[in-house]
């Protein structure tokens, strides 16, 4: 008999789960202004569940400025 762990559905599919406190941030944000260009990139890369080395290896950013741009998608400035 094998046993399966029981994984979250977002788990299985690959896709990244945002708190509801970042997910209304998120919302709120999207409302008042548009992402630019590379918040754009980084988002799409980070909701397919990939590291902040692997988006900073994907669009050729460091991974201090992969933090950082998350770090504006997610909070009010």
């Amino acid at each position: 008999m094998i046993l399966r762990k029981k994984l979250a559905p977002s788990t299985v599919t690959g896709q990244a789960q945002l708190s509801a406190n970042v997910a209304s941030r998120l919302a709120e944000r999207m409302q008042r202004e548009e992402l630019n260009p590379r918040e754009t990139a980084v988002l799409d890369l980070l909701v397919k569940g990939r590291s902040n080395k692997e988006i900073a290896d994907a669009i050729h950013l460091t991974e201090a400025a992969v933090s950082a741009l998350r770090h504006g998608i997610v909070h009010l400035e």
